[in-house]
């Protein structure tokens, strides 16, 4: 049940939530949260593991953050031939590249951001000089 409460913070919710997650990917699987955590089963055991952090700090900001990842890991999905849908690594590998590209253009963006938020901060430094 404590899986279903809403976290309100980008603090670990709780011990046991690490612990669960060190249970089942292993203890070197660290979460910054809020996160997006994808994962393959294979065998009844997990194969592959992709953690995510999400970038933007707004509810509204990151439900659309989170639609982009599971997007494009979706489209990737689709793409996969019926005769190579028993390549499970190689298929998880795409499905990381094309979640790991949308998280390079959050990260683009947020440096973006920034580097228009000291040029705006210089130009009113120069207006007074």
């Amino acid at each position: 049940m404590e899986m279903l409460v809403s976290v309100s913070s980008y603090e670990n919710p709780s011990k046991s939530t690490d612990t669960l997650i060190g249970k089942f990917f292993g203890e070197d699987v660290k979460i910054s949260y809020p996160a997006l955590l994808f994962f393959q089963v294979n065998d009844e055991k997990i194969t592959d593991a992709l953690v995510v952090c999400l970038k933007e700090k707004f509810i509204e900001k990151s439900f659309e953050e989170i639609k982009k990842y599971i997007t494009a890991a979706s489209i990737t999905l689709k793409k996969i031939k019926p005769e190579y849908q028993g390549n499970y690594s190689e298929i998880f590998d795409q499905l990381e590249l094309s979640v790991k590209g949308v998280e390079q253009l959050y990260t683009l963006k947020r440096y973006l951001n920034v580097a228009n938020s000291v040029f705006s901060f210089v130009e009113i430094i120069k207006m007074f000089f």
